[in-house]
């Protein structure tokens, strides 16, 4: 009697464990979440990213508090970030509250109360706005909004502005006023 009860107790739990092993579908390498809902792919704390240009020098830093990108989304979000362009004589300096970075579209836009100051100058420009974008190809920062420019005792407001770093040409598109003062001696 104990062995027939053995007996019988040993098949049922043989064709529990056999039902249950090949009732699921097989592994295809994707976890059954990944599937369904995004998850964060890629995460930094105070991070530098440096990039190199094909001739092997470095065209700008950025560096920030957070960086945080989405399996669902090519845009990575940047809190407190800081972009710095890297030409010779004339360097530039970036930065905002919160920045979106898409390496397909090379594409950085930076929002929240943007400065972005030249630097190594004895009267740098300041230049503030509540957006702007950065074309990491082309090495420009443009915006349709409105911009706020400082140099010294200088001052001029405009709508909307290019900045060609590699040519070093700030354009201002339109609604330009304000005011230059050339603090600079005059050599006679």
């Amino acid at each position: 009697m104990k062995t027939l009860l053995s007996i019988v107790i040993f098949i049922t739990v043989a064709i529990i464990a056999w039902w249950s092993v090949s009732d699921k579908k097989p592994y295809n390498g994707i976890l059954p979440h990944a599937i369904n809902r995004p998850y964060l792919e890629l995460f930094m704390d105070n991070f530098k990213m440096t990039a190199i240009n094909s001739l092997g020098s470095p065209d700008y830093i950025l560096t920030g508090k957070h960086l945080e990108r989405y399996s669902n989304s090519d845009d990575a979000t940047i809190s407190q970030p800081t972009f710095k362009f890297l030409r010779e004589n004339s360097q530039w300096l970036i930065i905002a509250k919160h920045a979106i970075i898409n390496q397909k579209k090379k594409t950085i836009v930076l929002n929240d109360n943007v400065v972005m100051q030249q630097q190594n100058s004895s009267e740098p420009i300041q230049i503030t706005s509540k957006s702007m974008h950065i074309d990491t190809e082309k090495l420009t920062a443009y915006t349709s909004m409105p911009v706020h420019i400082k140099q010294g005792l200088s001052k001029m407001q405009s709508t909307g502005m290019v900045f060609y770093s590699q040519k070093k040409i700030l354009e201002l598109n339109e609604k330009v006023k304000g005011y230059y003062l050339n603090t600079k001696p005059s050599s006679n």
